[in-house]
């Protein structure tokens, strides 16, 4: 799960946050922006984060099950019980 301003940042107040930030602050360079954005962040209550913090499990869930379902169509209809297994693709290179 995404945590901190990383999932906070695909949520709506970063997405508007940010046009702010560059009109406030001309030439502001993209990585200043992702400062500012995380220092706004620091300021929430744990009890607003937890909303974004929500939202990106949910999205999270999301895109896990849209990739398995994709990982299974390209694989002929087998759906993998583990999107991503170390053991296995050292097995697999081992054998080529």
């Amino acid at each position: 799960m995404q945590h901190g301003a990383a999932s906070w940042c695909t949520a709506d107040p970063c997405v508007q946050e940010r046009p702010r930030i560059k009109e406030a602050n001309p030439g502001i360079a993209f990585g200043d922006i992702g400062k500012r954005l995380g220092e706004l962040w620091n300021q929430l209550t744990p009890d607003q984060k937890k909303i974004y913090e929500d939202e990106a499990e949910k999205d999270k869930r999301r895109y896990e099950a849209e990739m398995q379902a994709f990982n299974a169509k390209l694989s002929g209809g087998h759906v993998a019980t583990d999107s991503h297994n170390d053991e296995d693709d050292d097995e697999e290179d081992d054998t080529d």
